[in-house]
């Protein structure tokens, strides 16, 4: 389970709202007020398009998020376990 709740940012990407406790975006790292400028490939990502690339990730791998945080920039690794 993914586990966001997610609100576009037009041109920048997807703006976490909130975030479920034990998910793999729990587990990842990812925080509400967070903002995810990459997924896997796609820049500036709508919400079905994080969705989309998680659920279409295979089990034993990562899915590289671009996240910023504040005025920092981090790469986190999403996994389905």
């Amino acid at each position: 389970l993914l586990g966001l709740t997610m609100r576009a940012i037009p041109r920048i990407g997807v703006e976490i709202v909130r975030v479920d406790s034990g998910s793999a975006a729990a587990r990842a790292g990812i925080e509400a007020g967070d903002v995810i400028t990459l997924i896997g490939e796609i820049e500036r990502p709508a919400p079905a398009q994080v969705t989309r690339a998680f659920l279409a990730t295979p089990e034993d791998r990562p899915l590289l998020v671009g996240v910023t945080r504040g005025d920092r920039h981090r790469v986190l690794a999403l996994g389905k376990r």
